[in-house]
């Protein structure tokens, strides 16, 4: 039987994580924003699920988000999601609305 040759593809995601920095890639697996994501994920399918397919979904998801290119923007916006919960505060505008309301009041007390 003859060896199948190498898959140039995968020479080339092989050469590429060679190249990354280990430390700047570690996540925390336990984070409660990834985990969140991962419940979020699985959360529509898990009442179809059999706790083994919930446990294969939830590895499913968490192997998709922790090798998502833009994964600590992912993580960012859902940190502030769960603060904003947290807090009780949730806001009616957006971040430069807010800033021009500030702004018109700052301008209004000059007066």
């Amino acid at each position: 039987m003859m060896p199948t040759p190498p898959d140039p593809l995968l020479a080339e995601i092989l050469a590429i994580a060679a190249t990354l920095d280990r430390e700047a890639l570690r996540l925390d697996l336990a984070d409660p924003a990834l985990l969140s994501l991962v419940d979020g994920a699985v959360a529509s399918y898990e009442h179809v699920l059999t706790p083994e397919g919930v446990a294969e979904a939830r590895d499913t998801a968490l192997f998709a988000l922790t090798t998502h290119p833009d994964v600590d923007a992912l993580l960012v916006r859902e940190r502030a999601r769960i603060a904003e919960q947290a807090s009780g505060v949730q806001l009616t505008g957006s971040a430069a609305r807010l800033e021009d309301v500030a702004r018109r009041a700052r301008a209004k007390g000059r007066r």
